[in-house]
């Protein structure tokens, strides 16, 4: 591959990355100027997919997807009304993403052409369109839960526990690029690490879920607390009504006996 086809995958994969931040900043509160700080952003990705480019060899991805990781917290900071925790946890759900979608990609190219892949120079709109596609069903599902959760903003276990399976997916896709090839397809490594994946995706949609359904557990018992405040509040007041009709009351016969007494 040229220095130019090169160049262009870069900045393929640099729109993919901001594609992928839209999905999920845009159901989150928004800081002034949202528009252009996510306008800005594009050039961000761009930037940072090229200049990365040197880490994409060797043992260095890790390193590549690290520098990609702190770009997108640091955009997710800047657009999104997040603290810094949430930044980092949006960031690694972005990585996450992106790398699940490219993946799928890939697959469904090796079965469709039976191992072999589109030309990437005439048909790189396919994979934008198809990526695209599949980052505006993650807006509409995934990215819509952040809303009942604050905006991803996590708790100490969550976040350890997040970085550890973000960690692992990272490795296993490490281990993936090289099992598969358009030549070779080595299956003691592609179907473990498939395997993890799928399991590391599950483990963390798990976790979601559950500190969900212990935030709106949360709401809940907040919400009952203040009825229950309120009701004894009512209860006061009615009691203190009764209090001073009954002593109305009295007055009124002792009002009347004073008269028929006169």
């Amino acid at each position: 591959m040229n220095p130019i086809q090169a160049l262009g995958g870069f900045a393929l994969e640099g729109m993919l990355h901001w594609l992928c931040t839209l999905a999920y900043i845009t159901p989150l509160r928004h800081r002034s100027w949202y528009k252009l700080r996510a306008a800005l952003a594009l050039p961000a990705f761009l930037l940072t997919a090229i200049g990365s480019a040197p880490l994409w060899q060797g043992n260095m991805l890790w390193a590549r997807n690290l520098v990609t990781g702190v770009v997108i917290a640091l955009v997710v900071y800047l657009c999104a009304s997040v603290g810094w925790t949430g930044a980092v946890y949006c960031a690694m759900m972005i990585l996450v993403s992106v790398q699940a979608v490219h993946e799928l990609w890939m697959a469904l190219q090796g079965l469709l052409l039976q191992g072999h892949t589109l030309p990437w120079t005439s048909y790189w709109w396919v994979e934008l369109l198809f990526s695209a596609l599949l980052y505006l069903v993650v807006w509409r599902t995934i990215a819509r839960r952040a809303v009942f959760w604050n905006g991803y903003e996590t708790g100490v276990i969550q976040m350890i526990l997040a970085v550890l399976l973000v960690v692992l997916f990272m490795v296993l896709f490490i281990l993936l690029q090289q099992g598969v090839s358009v030549v070779t397809w080595n299956e003691n490594i592609v179907l473990p690490a498939v395997l993890g994946q799928l399991n590391c995706l599950a483990v963390l949609g798990l976790q979601n879920e559950l500190f969900v359904k212990n935030a709106v557990q949360k709401e809940l018992d907040t919400m009952n607390l203040l009825y229950e405040k309120r009701t004894e509040q009512y209860a006061r007041a009615r009691r203190g009504v009764d209090l001073i009709n009954r002593r109305c009351h009295a007055l009124k016969v002792e009002l009347a006996r004073l008269r028929a007494a006169g």
